[in-house]
């Protein structure tokens, strides 16, 4: 328990940079918005500030420098996502780059924006270590909310406790937090995906 505690600590301490609630309305630092060709094309809202550090992660410099970027608010990020989305005739929006379930309620008020805004086929990828929602069960049973619209994507990081050790250099014991995370989302009947470095296992 004591290296989750750390870790809910390290959590806890990126959202004090990357977080920001003005009269309600919770805002989170981005540091770009881009197209990219993932999943047939997609528009993406690329998050500053992880609570993992891991030895692959592409965008470790980014999330070092928790003052990179701009802060913006959920609607700000949901037509920036849609207007990209649009002008390309993609209909998949997802968070990428660090941990889009810091400033869970950010995440909450960003989907609540796209379920308004959204057309038919237009559908909303989380892309998530899954840490924080194999932690707090309660923070999926808000996200169950938009299963409608949303699907999560967790990254797992390897194929076993020791091979996660390794990649992350975290306790071994976190691990099983990604794995509960897949429980808990099924539980609750939201659609999920599952990815694992191959290359590593």
């Amino acid at each position: 328990m004591g290296m989750c505690t750390d870790l809910i600590a390290v959590s806890r301490d990126v959202e004090r940079h990357v977080c920001v609630e003005k009269e309600g309305v919770h805002l989170r630092r981005y540091y770009r918005f881009r197209l990219s060709r993932h999943y047939g094309g997609s528009a993406v809202g690329d998050v500053v500030g992880c609570n993992f550090n891991c030895v692959y992660c592409w965008c470790w410099r980014i999330n070092r420098n928790l003052e990179i970027g701009s802060v913006y608010s959920p609607e700000a990020v949901v037509e920036n996502l849609l207007t990209l989305a649009r002008s390309a005739n993609y209909y998949i929006l997802r968070l990428s780059g660090g941990e889009p379930t810091l400033c869970f309620n950010h995440l909450l008020q960003v989907l609540e924006h796209f379920s308004r805004a959204r057309r038919d086929k237009e559908v909303f990828v989380l892309e998530t270590n899954g840490f924080v929602l194999g932690l707090e069960k309660k923070l999926v049973e808000e996200l169950a909310r938009y299963r409608d619209l949303v699907v999560v994507r967790v990254s797992l990081k390897g194929c076993s406790e020791e091979e996660f050790s390794r990649l992350t250099g975290l306790d071994s014991s976190v691990y099983r937090y990604q794995l509960k995370a897949l429980e808990n989302l099924d539980d609750h009947g939201i659609s999920y995906s599952i990815a694992v470095p191959i290359s590593f296992c």
